[in-house]
């Protein structure tokens, strides 16, 4: 009875996971970076062109170099 019952409970979780609505993934256009294999210039940015507290980064750093 327990085992019907656990079978029951996999296909009704499994059936109402599924949707009718398509999922959009909003990926950048520059999503990976990798860097050159000949050379050891890396590319970099900014951190408040990518929206990071600049606050909680001072705090890392200071975390880090004690």
């Amino acid at each position: 009875m327990a085992y019907r019952l656990f079978v029951i409970f996999i296909f009704s979780t499994i059936l109402g996971c599924q949707s009718d609505e398509l999922i959009t993934l909003n990926i950048p256009e520059k999503a990976f970076y990798f860097p050159p294999i000949n050379t050891s210039d890396w590319e970099t940015t900014l951190p408040n062109r990518l929206n990071w507290n600049l606050t909680k980064l001072e705090e890392l750093e200071r975390f880090l170099i004690n």
